[in-house]
């Protein structure tokens, strides 16, 4: 667990406006040792930090296929916390990592019309980074457990 999200957690600070809910019931489809922060509507879709990744934060959407349950979002809570406001909501956090660029576009213009989809925060829910663009390291095979 970071130092920031512990920071965060003093401040008694609510995501539920960006779409984020601190609350864990029914998670059942989460990787061993998860220490699970948030969740997301209705969907299932949880957010987490995960033994041996250092500060990175994940999502893990049980409404996936079996081999993309998993996928990091931010190298840590900071820069999950700057996603997050990029993105201007959860939604898109859990599923820009599988669309183009018009697809998050035709999205975001669909349930948030106005916001600017020229491409920044397209890039940062994309890949996971909010600060330049460059996709999170991790290999696909990370052989995460459940």
């Amino acid at each position: 667990m970071t130092s920031t999200y512990q920071e965060f957690l003093k401040h008694h600070i609510s995501l539920a406006p960006l779409g984020i809910y601190q609350d864990d019931t029914g998670c059942r489809s989460k990787p061993e040792g998860a220490r699970i922060f948030g969740r997301a509507g209705t969907d299932g879709t949880r957010y987490c930090f995960i033994p041996g990744y250092d500060e990175m934060v994940f999502a893990v959407s049980p409404l996936n296929s079996r081999d993309s349950l998993v996928h990091p979002l931010a190298e840590n809570f900071h820069d999950f916390l700057r996603l997050l406001l990029a993105c201007k909501n959860a939604d898109a956090l859990a599923q820009a990592w599988k669309w183009e660029h018009s697809q998050f576009e035709a999205y975001i213009k669909k349930t948030r019309p106005g916001q600017d989809t020229t491409g920044g925060a397209f890039i940062a829910c994309q890949t996971g980074d909010s600060s330049n663009g460059e996709p999170v390291p991790v290999s696909e095979n990370t052989g995460i457990r459940f």
